[in-house]
């Protein structure tokens, strides 16, 4: 049979535009449908160079250079977006090409070296698919730490800024029910006296009640608003709060 490591290295790249083609057409690797052909294409070529020199009869096989193409393979597909599916389907469907492509040498050996030859090679891709999902994982991992150290501080500052809206909340409460209550407290004292002055008939001093009710009326219902909207804000207030220390 002939050298399927020479053969695979000397079509390499109709495989891999073969490979980038199909993925692109797959319909179950969605992640690639925006992706540039050298983007899907990624450390392909190199895991492929290595993968026909394992397959030589006459080089010895460089495993770390395989692993460490393997593993950025994983690396680049996180940061793409893929899923784990995604990328198990990539490899299948370059195993079926691969085999496609060295199907004619595949017809020059005995049963037994054909069937060796595609043991190896599923034994390789079999590798190759563990070592991109190891390093995927680990980037996803990575990114789910990044995350969490994200939202961690996020809602640290949302729990400070719901402390300080309380705080100012509690400040201008001070600030307008004190001069609020003021006016309140004295215009019902001059009602008061006001109105002991009523048995005298002075028709000035009705106006001046009137102008006081109409005072004290507006100080209240203005205090009544301010008091309802204080007490809606420190409402919501809590139940964000009580949110954010849920989350």
């Amino acid at each position: 049979m002939n050298d399927l490591g020479q053969s695979l290295s000397k079509q390499l790249e109709l495989i891999v535009e073969q490979w980038v083609e199909a993925v692109h057409r797959d319909g179950e690797i969605n992640s690639a449908k925006e992706l540039a052909y050298n983007a899907v294409k990624n450390s392909l070529p190199e895991v492929l160079a290595e993968v026909g020199r394992l397959l030589s009869r006459q080089h010895s096989p460089d495993c770390d250079q395989l692993e460490e193409k393997s593993f950025e393979h994983g690396f680049v597909r996180a940061e793409q977006g893929y899923d784990a599916a995604e990328i198990v389907r990539e490899y299948r469907i370059l195993r079926m090409i691969i085999l496609d492509v060295l199907h004619p040498d595949f017809r020059t050996g005995s049963v037994d070296e054909v069937l060796e030859a595609i043991k190896i090679l599923d034994n390789v891709l079999d590798k190759i698919i563990a070592n991109s999902l190891e390093s995927y994982i680990d980037a996803r991992l990575n990114e789910l730490k990044q995350m969490q150290s994200q939202l961690t501080l996020t809602n640290q500052e949302l729990t400070r800024l719901v402390q300080v809206q309380k705080d100012n909340l509690a400040y201008l409460a001070h600030e307008l029910k004190t001069p609020l209550n003021s006016i309140i407290g004295y215009s019902d004292l001059l009602i008061r006296e006001q109105q002991k002055r009523l048995k005298s008939q002075d028709k000035a001093t009705a106006v001046n009640l009137d102008h006081i009710e109409r005072v004290l009326r507006n100080g209240r219902q203005l205090l009544k608003i301010i008091n309802d909207a204080l007490r809606n804000l420190s409402l919501r207030s809590r139940r964000y709060a009580t949110k954010l220390r849920k989350n």
